[in-house]
């Protein structure tokens, strides 16, 4: 419905896709809301990292910056209008999956007036912001856009407690359920109540966001990170306990090529069964959860190492239907991560950018980000 909507006979429309993206922008005044889809309709004609590249009329171009550089506007404005489009597509799915990753933008700021902060560890010079986003993916694995998004600058000044020692306010992975929480205001402003499942790899395995899934009564798949201890198991530990568990039986999986795989059909075993994992130094003592173990078998190439995941979910898994279920739904996260690697190095090329403030450089990003054609409109049109 969306794609058609988007399109004049078989040509798609950069303009009736702004409208629709950011048309419900709420700006405090509509030729604020206005002047965005002008600038969002032009970026998705001629995407690129600069301004100067996007527009080559000097009027559009000053439009442009005007907008950007607009205190009355915020980032978090723009977003939330395409959060709340993204929302809406999912009305005719009961089911959708939300892949959710954190990246970084690395930026130019020799002289650190942007407000960026440093980039991996205390030892690079590196600048930019990091940013959380989630995707929703339809349950036939075509992505509906982006419906939730967050930037932060690191301090200059980390805190040097140990990770486990710190507050989890203070940690990077608070930034998961923000964005979660992001999501899920967009849903329920826009009234639909499909289920969203949401997907976290390795860097959201936290005794803080799996309590939270839990008492909220709230679908999450987690990649294990840690080997946690269990509760009312003969074996201490999470991995050995899965590993006794009988085979329910193997699967095909369609890995896709990327830098550090070959594309190939993997063949994987699974073990699954309910644990009750301990968090000792949580308000929560214990969660009790599903957990799932695959591992590729005979089919990985020589320069590989095969390929194993422990999946942490609240979904209930009750047979071998229910854990392929799960699995593909994990299987859906290299959707955020394709997003990233295009928003970033693709055609929107966002760490391009030449503007001057942290407000314009994610106001600039965080509406590049909803022009992904290949990831999130193409493929739309192609379902």
């Amino acid at each position: 419905m969306y794609a058609e909507s988007w399109t004049k006979g078989s040509q798609w429309d950069a303009h009736l896709w702004a409208c629709d993206e950011f048309g419900q922008a709420n700006l405090g005044d509509a030729r604020r809301t206005r002047r965005l889809v002008q600038i969002a309709s032009q970026t998705a004609d001629h995407p690129a990292g600069r301004v100067t590249q996007v527009f080559s009329q000097d009027n559009q171009r000053q439009g442009a910056y005007g907008f950007l550089e607009n205190d009355a506007i915020e980032a978090d404005q723009l977003s939330a209008s395409a959060h709340l489009a993204c929302a809406r597509r999912c009305a005719s799915h009961p089911l959708v999956f939300i892949a959710v990753d954190p990246s970084s933008l690395t930026l130019t700021d020799l002289d650190r007036h942007k407000g960026t902060g440093p980039i991996e560890t205390d030892r690079t010079t590196a600048r930019g912001f990091q940013v959380m986003s989630a995707i929703t993916v339809s349950p036939q694995g075509t992505p509906l856009g982006l419906c939730g998004q967050k930037f932060w600058a690191r301090s200059e000044h980390r805190v040097k407690l140990r990770r486990k020692q710190r507050p989890f306010e203070q940690k990077e992975t608070h930034y998961f359920l923000d964005v979660v929480k992001q999501t899920e205001q967009a849903f329920e402003q826009a009234g639909i109540g499909c289920k969203r499942w949401y997907q976290f790899d390795a860097g959201g395995d936290s005794g803080d966001l799996l309590a939270e899934a839990v008492q909220s009564n709230r679908l999450l798949t987690v990649r294990a990170a840690q080997n946690r201890c269990l509760q009312g198991s003969p074996y201490k530990y999470l991995w050995q306990h899965l590993e006794q568990q009988p085979m329910w039986g193997v699967y095909s999986f369609q890995v896709p090529q990327r830098p550090i795989h070959k594309e190939r059909t993997a063949v994987m075993s699974l073990q699954a069964g309910r644990v009750t994992l301990s968090l000792p130094k949580k308000s929560c003592k214990s969660v009790e959860v599903y957990a799932v173990l695959v591992r590729e078998v005979g089919t990985t190439p020589k320069e590989e190492t095969p390929l194993e995941w422990l999946l942490l979910t609240t979904y209930r898994v009750r047979d071998f239907e229910d854990a392929c279920l799960v699995l593909f739904g994990y299987a859906q996260r290299w959707r955020v991560e394709e997003f990233h690697r295009t928003w970033k190095q693709g055609a929107c090329r966002v760490e391009d950018n030449q503007l001057r403030s942290a407000s314009s450089i994610c106001a600039y990003s965080g509406h590049h980000d909803h022009l992904d054609r290949r990831i999130v409109i193409t493929q739309i049109g192609a379902s």
